[in-house]
């Protein structure tokens, strides 16, 4: 019977901080994303461009809004190159590329983008290069070798692997649940500890989570 509780309040446990996490996920996407749209109506561009990626930052499985703030940024790009705006275009890619990298963890949200986005700001990129090569008078490199630059740059993906991140995830949740188990489970009703196990284990987790931002 004691393992029964002992593994029900886990599994409660576990549920809460997931729906605690997805709850702050959709207030901040929701806030980000609205002040975006606003942002935009008032002309201002940047601000808007900025709100919009923190609202792809703030992603929790099954939440639209980050979705949504993404497929902003895509069309505000393609909307601005067609009328030629190279720098508002490579803006908006710049921030959408960004928020494809920033959310990435466990898997990669907005992978089916990720490609497109990266070969509009080579093609962009290699023309402007190009450009001021034709400007100084430089034949060398073709315009073909400056876009196989940096397709290749954008190829390097800095930030951590996925075991990296499974790492990072789990040692904090690991951290905040046996805190909260600790809480509950190792001090008696005058706070005097009488179970030094859910706070050491409390402990191993949190300088594993400290190990962890140190070095992924």
């Amino acid at each position: 019977m004691k393992f029964r509780s002992s593994y029900l309040f886990f599994l409660g446990m576990l549920i809460f901080l997931y729906f605690a996490f997805t709850l702050r996920m959709y207030l901040a996407s929701q806030q980000a994303f609205e002040t975006a749209e606003q942002a935009m109506k008032d002309g201002q561009v940047r601000e808007a461009l900025d709100e919009y990626q923190y609202a792809m930052r703030a992603y929790a499985p099954f939440l639209s809004t980050p979705r949504l703030a993404a497929q902003r940024l895509k069309a505000y790009a393609e909307t601005q190159q067609q009328v030629g705006n190279h720098h508002q275009t490579l803006q908006a890619l710049d921030r959408l590329r960004g928020g494809i990298l920033s959310t990435r963890s466990l898997y990669m949200p907005f992978e089916d983008l990720l490609e497109d986005c990266n070969e509009k700001i080579a093609v962009i990129r290699a023309k402007e290069a190009f450009e001021i090569q034709q400007a100084n008078q430089q034949v060398h490199p073709s315009f073909e070798d400056q876009l196989t630059h940096h397709r290749n740059l954008l190829k390097i993906i800095p930030g951590p692997t996925p075991l990296g991140s499974i790492w990072v995830s789990l040692s904090w949740i690991g951290w905040i649940l046996f805190s909260v188990i600790a809480i509950f489970r190792s001090f008696d009703r005058e706070l005097n500890i009488v179970d030094w196990r859910y706070l050491g284990i409390a402990l191993v987790f949190c300088l594993n989570w400290l190990v962890a931002l140190k070095f992924v």
